[in-house]
């Protein structure tokens, strides 16, 4: 690289060469803006340190830093220029720290400004509440910020992008590159952008090819149009990323050469908060939630249209919590396999769930109204409870494969659509469908092939429930002749199934309690 083998001087036409104070100042002719290169070398010179450096420059210099001792110095750069480490014989960039408490390490008021190959490291004393890099920038397309190839550890925060009060504006177009953000006690990146931007004024801040990892926080962001691409965010001891806004994304490229994902996060691993944002192609969510606590997950998905797609959660505590304030969002072609629930949701209505493969516990609870699953598969239960009414299950295929398991669970839920779903067994489990105190539940399989359940001890269990009567609708099932149907009616309240168009109905085995009824029907 051309940055381990650099040259003091610039390849081109020059009309002249001056030297003044033994700094050389090169000349660039007339297409091109006239520029100065200082060298910063902590032994020869000439500047001794990168503010005496930036003391002398103009905007549009560049400013040569060489690691041959630690710059032990506050750095304020405040005119638009190219500030850039050259390593060490070993390979090691210049390294930058505080020289006192309570700071900004490096701070930044211009734009146009790239900041490259250093590392900046306040382990020595570990002075307090020292922030790494601090930009108050509100820059513009063409004239951004640039953190490029830096290694950032032991401040309160490695990198914040934030206005110091009402008065100025948010700071916008902060490029954070190819950074290794660690051991931060309070936060890796803290950004406060624009909110609510006008339509050609997007705040695009860009954190992309990045290592987040062992802080307290990983990424606090409050704004809209920020991007997240290529990510490393794990092992932080609170959540991974927490995003507070709209037009917000996180990605993965398809043609990445590394792993990327959220892993390893004590608590959640990413916190969406807001609308319109999206997460697509193959951001992975793995092992988050160490504390184990129901209260977070690998991704909290809160507000409404958003999108998250192509993802996968592994081994989080839960994979996926919806609240009452997750309102239309689509999570569509995700893996799901996690260690106490692939989704829970309390409260959320209107999301789309589609082509997603579930392992362990999704549920639906306390009016969460009006949400949809198609096209998926569950190789665990679904639970529906809480009067979370107006559901559908589309399409869906259910693998039924643990002892005493079933495939869908309703309770206390009324208005259910459960259409052209299959479901299929192993020996000794029980039931395909269990309903208890719902009211009109319909079970319309396909009426052309009709869909089928098979393998399984029981294909409908149905009683009321705590003073709710039971009725189900149930048409266009291929049934095996050794499955039973379980009415039990067993309490005050009655329990009605109408069926019709269910071949060998007359094979199969019935166990129809008091008050149940089981009714043939063929007007619906």
């Amino acid at each position: 690289m051309w940055l381990k083998n650099p040259e003091k001087k610039v390849i081109g036409l020059m009309l002249g060469i001056m030297a003044i104070a033994s700094i050389a100042i090169i000349f660039i002719p007339d297409s091109v803006s006239a520029y100065t290169i200082w060298t910063v070398d902590k032994i020869n010179g000439p500047c001794f340190t990168i503010q005496e450096a930036i003391s002398y420059s103009t905007s549009g210099d560049y400013i040569y830093v060489y690691n041959t001792g630690v710059y032990s110095e506050f750095v304020t750069i405040n005119k638009s220029l190219s500030i850039i480490g050259f390593d060490n014989i070993n390979g090691n960039p210049p390294i930058i720290r505080p020289p006192s408490a309570n700071n900004n390490n490096v701070y930044i008021t211009s734009n146009k400004v790239e900041f490259n190959n250093f590392k900046l490291d306040n382990s020595l004393n570990n002075y307090q509440n020292v922030i790494g890099i601090r930009s108050i920038v509100n820059a513009f397309e063409h004239n951004e910020v640039t953190l490029k190839n830096l290694e950032i550890s032991n401040y309160y925060t490695g990198i914040k992008i934030a206005r110091i009060n009402p008065q100025n504006s948010y700071p916008r177009y902060h490029v954070i590159d190819t950074c290794d953000i660690h051991d931060n006690t309070g936060y890796g990146i803290e950004i406060y952008s624009n909110p609510n931007p006008d339509v050609n004024q997007y705040a695009c801040n860009f954190i992309k090819e990045s290592d987040i990892d062992d802080n307290g926080y990983g990424i606090y962001c409050y704004g809209d149009y920020n991007y997240f691409r290529n990510l490393q965010i794990h092992s932080n001891n609170n959540y991974g990323i927490f995003i507070e806004g709209d037009h917000n994304d996180i990605w993965n490229n398809q043609d990445k050469s590394s792993y990327w994902d959220i892993s390893y996060n004590y608590n959640s691993g990413a916190i969406i908060s807001g609308n319109n944002n999206n997460i697509y192609d193959e951001v992975d969510f793995e092992y988050n939630n160490q504390g184990h606590s129901t209260s977070y997950s690998g991704l909290e998905l809160y507000g409404e249209n958003n999108w998250v797609s192509e993802s996968s959660f592994y081994a989080n505590y839960i994979g996926i919590i919806l609240d009452s304030s997750s309102d239309y969002n689509e999570i569509e072609y995700g893996d799901f396999d996690n260690g106490f629930k692939d989704i829970y949701c309390a409260g959320g209505d209107y999301n789309v769930l589609n082509t997603c493969v579930f392992f362990y516990n999704v549920e639906l609870i306390y009016f969460s109204t009006n949400n949809q699953f198609d096209s998926c598969t569950f190789y665990t239960p679904l639970y529906l409870s809480g009067f979370s009414h107006y559901n559908e299950v589309i399409d869906t295929y259910f693998h039924i494969y643990s002892e005493n398991y079933y495939g869908i669970f309703i309770q206390n839920c009324d208005y259910i659509e459960i259409t052209r779903c299959d479901f299929d067994g192993e020996p000794q489990t029980t039931t395909a469908i269990k309903i208890y105190g719902c009211i009109n539940v319909n079970i319309f399989g396909d009426s052309t092939s009709l869909s089928y359940i098979t393998g399984i001890e029981c294909a409908l269990f149905a009683d009321d429930y705590n003073d709710r009567p039971t009725t189900v609708y149930f048409k266009n099932y291929d049934i095996d002749i050794d499955i039973g149907i379980i009415l039990s009616g067993s309490q005050e309240d009655d329990t009605y199934v109408y069926w019709n168009n269910i071949p060998n109905e007359e094979y199969l085995f019935f166990n129809i309690g008091s008050n149940a009824y089981w009714i043939y029907d063929d007007t619906f």
